[in-house]
């Protein structure tokens, strides 16, 4: 069976079951299973997931390799970032150590240096590449995972990790400081890092060369920008009235000091002190803290003192095995809300994006975003997110026309005060 049919089955399978979908269980001996499990673990053991599997892994060792005691991860000079490609393994960008003067070429140019050959570890051609490339390329492996070589691949590209999210954060510094009316950010609904690009996009609303050049003249000339046409600006998907109370989906669960509970969004009317409700259920608990800002769109509930601890079984019947914290370009992700009804599959396609919203009473704009591709509706947002090997990503928050926008882990954790377990 190939991967296409694979996808096709999980689809035709959920919608299936999902007629018979209940309210979540709180009691994991009372959780009703709307998924056959079995089913769905056939699907995800598809040739494609497994080598999924061994690229992530292979990846999870090298940032665990390169990351401190206090949590910062130190990427070396030359690594152009990471992603997986359509067969699963993993692809590692290596860049010229000192690429300043490249830098400072293409600013007026705007051509970029990626390659579209993939080199094996293994192969003839790796051996035709530059002293600097093979050496960081053994660097690399040698901090993976030696049963995992045969998934990993190296190309070249011209802008380093480092330099590309530096300019991710100048971007976001403008985007958030501009004030004025008549400037080009007006016309921008978002930017993400691209890795399998080596560029950041630029999305730009009714995208023309003026706006371009107005761009490039106003705010950066870095020949690592590109510009496409967006979507639109996105839509939170909050709640509407007479739907799920006031709370989209349940995310993952987490705690604060002895409260134990689960994080949502913010911006559904989830605000410190308010009741939460499940149609068929009832108050399920209370707000500790809610946000909706730039910093952060999340909300914690604790419900230990109304319906108790939270099982680490989502609905769909997954158990939940930790976090990803350094997610990939071209990881499968999988999403829960109770809109959809249903497990909804898609792929990440930045890591780290920055979009402005809307929400009930103005805009927000949200900054280092996960962006995906599955489908979502309307009450979805706060939906856990997860990976092939159950590690969540963050919760849904809001969507475009083809963008799914997810807010990490990390950066919940930061604002909130609260702790994923």
């Amino acid at each position: 069976m190939n991967f296409k049919k694979s996808i096709s089955l999980l689809i035709i399978n959920a919608l299936l079951f999902s007629s018979a979908m209940v309210a979540f269980a709180l009691d994991e001996q009372e959780m009703m299973m709307p998924y056959s499990i079995n089913s769905l673990e056939n699907h995800m053991l598809s040739e494609r997931m497994q080598v999924e599997k061994a690229s992530l892994s292979a990846y999870t060792n090298i940032i665990n390799a390169l990351t401190t005691r206090n949590d910062y991860v130190l990427y070396p000079s030359n690594y152009g970032g990471a992603f997986l490609n359509e067969d699963g393994k993993l692809v590692i960008l290596i860049t010229p150590s000192d690429n300043t003067q490249l830098i400072r070429e293409t600013n007026n140019s705007y051509e970029r240096l990626l390659s579209s050959v993939d080199v094996d570890f293994n192969s003839a051609l790796f051996n035709e590449k530059s002293l600097e490339f093979q050496r960081t390329a053994q660097e690399l492996m040698s901090l993976s995972d030696g049963r995992n070589e045969s998934y990993i691949l190296f190309r070249e590209a011209r802008y380093s990790y480092m330099y590309l999210s530096e300019l991710i954060e100048e971007l976001n510094h403008a985007i958030c400081d501009n004030s004025n009316m008549d400037s080009i950010w007006n016309y921008i609904t978002g930017f993400a890092l691209l890795t399998n690009k080596n560029a950041i996009s630029i999305q730009v609303f009714e995208l023309n060369d003026s706006k371009i050049d107005r761009f490039r003249y106003e705010v950066s000339s870095s020949g690592a920008l590109v510009f496409e046409n967006s979507d639109g600006f996105a839509m939170s998907e909050s709640i509407r009235a007479g739907q799920q109370a006031n709370t989209g989906s349940i995310g993952f669960r987490a705690r604060s000091g002895s409260f134990r509970g689960f994080v949502t969004t913010g911006h559904g009317g989830i605000r410190t002190g308010s009741s939460v409700s499940q149609m068929s259920v009832g108050p399920i608990g209370v707000c500790v803290i809610g946000r909706a800002d730039n910093n952060v769109d999340a909300a914690f509930v604790r419900t230990d003192h109304i319906a108790g601890p939270m099982t680490d079984i989502t609905h769909g019947g997954r158990r939940i095995s930790g976090r990803s914290d350094s997610p990939l370009l071209g990881t499968t992700v999988f999403m829960e809300g109770w809109g959809t009804n249903s497990i909804s599959m898609g792929n990440i396609t930045s890591t780290n994006a920055t979009v402005t919203y809307s929400i009930t009473g103005g805009t927000i704009t949200r900054r280092n975003m996960i962006v995906a591709n599955y489908m979502s509706r309307q009450n979805d947002s706060g939906g856990i997110v997860y990976d092939v090997q159950n590690r969540v990503l963050g919760i849904h928050t809001a969507a475009g026309t083809i963008n799914r926008y997810i807010e990490r882990v990390r950066n919940i954790e930061d604002w909130l005060g609260v702790t994923f377990y």
